[in-house]
């Protein structure tokens, strides 16, 4: 089982979209700062987590998230799972 998840940071509010098999040990890194990528934004909160079946739907989500068409489905995705 794999995960699409969104990190939001708690310092400045911007989003941060990545796909792992674990979650939470992701989280932990990213908040560690061992995410090269993330480690001056920290701490980071998680927003949302999506289960895909494999690695390869995993990391095509996420490219697709990253995209214009993707954000705008993913906001909705968001907003729907904080309202419920």
């Amino acid at each position: 089982m794999y995960f699409v998840y969104v990190l939001q940071s708690q310092k400045d509010g911007i989003i941060h979209i990545g796909s792992t098999g674990n979650v939470e040990k992701r989280l932990l890194a990213h908040n560690a700062g061992k995410v090269s990528y993330t480690k001056h934004k920290k701490p980071w909160q998680l927003i949302y987590r999506e289960e895909v079946r494999d690695k390869h739907r995993a990391f095509s989500l996420e490219r697709f998230y990253k995209t214009p068409q993707g954000q705008s489905i993913l906001k909705k995705k968001i907003e729907s799972k904080s309202q419920a």
